[in-house]
C-alpha cells in the first residue's frame, strides 16, 4: 500500500522544501528549528502569530 504522505519508493515525508535527501532534510529541519527557537531571544520572527492571527486561525471574532 502506496502513502500519500511519502515520496515514491523513500520513507521520507512530502515537505514544503520538496527535499528528498534524508541527510539534506535533517540539515534543514535543524537550522529551521535553530532559527525559530532564537526568535523570543532576538526578538526577530520569521512569521507572524500575534492575537488577531490566532483569533483569525480558531475562528474567534
Amino acid at each position: 500500500m502506496k502513502d500519500p504522505y511519502l515520496y515514491p519508493h523513500t520513507d521520507i515525508l512530502k515537505n514544503l522544501a520538496d527535499i528528498r535527501d534524508r541527510e539534506m532534510l535533517s540539515c534543514m529541519e535543524a537550522e529551521y528549528t535553530s532559527i525559530r527557537l532564537a526568535e523570543p531571544v532576538t526578538g526577530e520572527s520569521v512569521s507572524r502569530f500575534d492575537f488577531a492571527f490566532v483569533r483569525l486561525y480558531i475562528g474567534i471574532v
